[in-house]
């Protein structure tokens, strides 16, 4: 009972302090009340565009699909995330948005099929310990399939062409890891 009484009571101070400063500064109530909607706004977006792709665990990275959330998900997203930031969310929003991501909101981008393109690699983290240890091992792998099919080359031109050919990769196998 003292915990939901001491929520009951920040809430109703909360509620006071906003209604003493809405009468006190009316224009700067208005102008704090349209930043905040156009700041929830803008992180709504912001976030279902950092989402709207889909990955799939490949070795130790992520490889990004030709897949993504329709834009009517996008749209549920948007708004769900919207009501969380307002404090006015339910768990029917919550299950709405996710059924409308799961029945029918993932669209196919591009043309299906494969291009035959072996060298397609998965994204690796490089701001942990372990991804930059699985880039470490992938670049080593792409380096020894380019040797295997340039048996001329020589180490260091092993090392250029792979490096050239995939420079993030090549970037994050180089970040050192503690001891």
């Amino acid at each position: 009972m003292f915990g939901e009484l001491e929520t009951l009571r920040k809430s109703q101070d909360r509620t006071e302090q906003e209604k003493k400063f809405a009468e006190q500064y009316p224009e700067y109530w208005a102008e704090h009340n349209k930043l905040m909607a156009r700041d929830r706004d803008n992180s709504a977006i912001s976030f279902s565009e950092s989402v709207k792709t889909l990955r799939k665990a490949e070795g130790n990275g992520l490889k990004t699909l030709n897949q993504g959330l329709s834009p009517q998900a996008l749209e549920k997203v948007q708004d769900v995330h919207k009501k969380f930031s307002e404090g006015t969310v339910t768990v029917e929003d919550f299950e709405d948005c996710l059924k409308s991501i799961m029945n029918g909101g993932i669209y196919q981008f591009g043309e299906i099929g494969s291009s035959g393109n072996e060298d397609d690699i998965p994204e690796v983290d490089a701001s942990t310990a372990t991804g930059v240890a699985g880039a470490k091992k992938l670049f080593a792998e792409v380096m020894d399939r380019t040797a295997k099919e340039n048996p001329e080359w020589d180490t260091r031109k092993v090392l250029e062409e792979t490096a050239k050919k995939h420079p993030d990769l090549f970037e994050a196998s180089r970040v050192a890891l503690p001891a």
